[in-house]
């Protein structure tokens, strides 16, 4: 009997059929589990940081403080990984934002500290013109 369905219908209509008597057994919640969430970004950003990888970690750390911007902890996090990365300017625009958002944080307030006086300290790069 199986055989003889097989003959009769094209070869994708029991493997879409199959599909379709399963959708109701998927749940939105377990379609919506599948979408990454800010901590499963910074949970990953942690990770790239501890493998070397600045630029991924970078990129992780935005997507964690653009899906939750009231969160001061990922823009801080993002600043220290700009920090990381010899950008101290960057990493100062994400302490002070970190810090409008939670003002009391100790913690921020000395990254924040610290990525000013790189500023400071650091002498901006010379260019090097072409004429002789």
């Amino acid at each position: 009997m199986g055989l003889g369905l097989r003959k009769r219908c094209p070869h994708w209509v029991i493997p879409a059929a199959l599909v379709l008597s399963l959708l109701p057994f998927c749940s939105a919640a377990s379609l919506a589990a599948q979408v990454p969430t800010e901590e499963d970004h910074a949970a990953r950003a942690t990770q790239l940081v501890q493998a070397g990888d600045l630029k991924g970690a970078e990129a992780e750390m935005r997507q964690a403080a653009e899906l939750s911007p009231q969160e001061p902890l990922y823009q801080a996090r993002l600043g220290l990984i700009l920090g990381m990365q010899h950008r101290p300017e960057e990493a100062t625009a994400c302490f002070e934002n970190a810090l409008k958002l939670d003002p009391s944080n100790l913690a921020i307030r000395r990254n924040l500290a610290s990525s000013q006086w790189q500023l400071v300290a650091s002498p901006p790069p010379r260019k090097i013109s072409s004429s002789s």
